[in-house]
C-alpha cells in the first residue's frame, strides 16, 4: 500500500511535469516575452529611482532595490500560480475534470505548488543576471541560504493563491482582488521584518526581509528565522488550503462548480 502511493505521487509529479513542459513550449512566445516585459519594468523602477534620487542612489539602495524587486516576483508568481490554477481551469471549463482525477484535486494542487517553485527559482534567476548585467551591480549572494529562505516562505504566498482561487469557485470574477493583491505583495516584500516584530508575521515578509539582510547586510540569521518562516508559511497556507476547501463545498452546494 506504501508503495501504491509512493507510486502514485509519482505519476502525479511526471504527468503535471510533463503538462507544464509542454505548456511552456507551445507558448514560449508569451513566456518570452512576459519576462522581457518584467525587465523592462524593473528598468523603469531602476532609471526612475536613479534620476529622483540622483547622487542619493547608494550601492546599498541599488542593491536593496534589486533584492526586493526579486522578492517582489518571486511573491507574484507564487500567488498568481496558484490563484491562476484553478481560475484558468473554470474558465476553460476543465475544473470539473480535475475533481474528477484520479488524483484527486489536494493532490494536483500541491504537485503544482512544487512545480511553480521550481518555475519562479528559474525565471527569477534569469531575471536577476539581467538586472545585474544591466546596473552593473554584481550582488554578493549567499543562494543555498537565500533559496532556503524563498522556498520556505512562498507557501505562505501560495496559501493567499489558494484562498482567491477558493473565491473564484463562487464568485468566478476577482480580477479586482488580484489587482488589489499585486500591491499588496509589495508591501509584504517591502516591510522591515528584521529583527522579529509584528511584520514578521505576515506572509513572506519575514523570508524577504531575511533575504535582504542576506544580500545587502551580509547578516547571519539565527536558525529560529528559518524555523519562524516555516510556521507562518504553514499556517498561511493551511488558511489557504481551509478557505478554498470551503468556498468549494458552498460551490458544489449552489452547483457553480463549473460555471464561470
Amino acid at each position: 500500500m506504501k508503495t501504491t502511493g509512493i507510486k502514485f505521487w509519482w505519476l502525479t509529479c511526471v504527468n503535471e511535469a510533463w503538462f507544464a513542459l509542454v505548456m511552456m513550449r507551445r507558448y514560449l512566445f508569451d513566456t518570452v516575452v512576459g519576462l522581457i516585459a518584467v525587465f523592462l519594468l524593473f528598468l523603469v523602477v531602476f532609471m526612475g529611482l536613479r534620476t529622483f534620487m540622483g547622487d542619493g542612489l547608494t550601492t546599498d539602495t541599488l542593491d536593496a532595490v534589486i533584492v526586493g524587486y526579486i522578492m517582489w516576483m518571486f511573491a507574484l508568481l507564487a500567488y498568481t500560480g496558484s490563484a491562476n490554477a484553478i481560475i484558468d481551469e473554470a474558465k476553460q471549463g476543465t475544473l470539473e475534470q480535475l475533481f474528477m482525477a484520479p488524483a484527486g484535486i489536494c493532490r494536483l494542487l500541491i504537485v503544482r505548488m512544487g512545480a511553480g517553485v521550481i518555475t519562479a527559482i528559474v525565471f527569477n534567476s534569469v531575471l536577476l543576471l539581467l538586472a545585474m548585467l544591466s546596473t552593473d551591480r554584481w550582488l554578493q549572494i549567499p543562494y543555498g541560504q537565500s533559496l532556503l529562505l524563498i522556498v520556505l516562505g512562498l507557501p505562505a504566498v501560495q496559501g493567499l493563491g489558494f484562498a482567491i482561487a477558493g473565491i473564484a469557485l463562487v464568485h468566478k470574477r476577482v480580477e479586482a482582488v488580484s489587482s488589489i493583491m499585486q500591491f499588496a505583495l509589495i508591501a509584504l516584500v517591502s516591510l522591515p521584518a528584521y529583527p522579529f516584530n509584528s511584520m514578521s508575521l505576515l506572509p513572506f515578509t519575514a523570508a524577504a526581509s531575511g533575504v535582504n539582510q542576506l544580500v545587502t547586510q551580509q547578516a547571519e540569521l539565527p536558525l529560529a528565522w528559518y524555523g519562524l518562516i516555516f510556521v507562518t508559511s504553514l499556517f498561511y497556507l493551511l488558511l489557504g488550503v481551509f478557505t478554498f476547501k470551503r468556498f468549494e463545498a458552498k460551490a458544489k452546494s449552489l452547483n457553480v462548480l463549473g460555471h464561470y
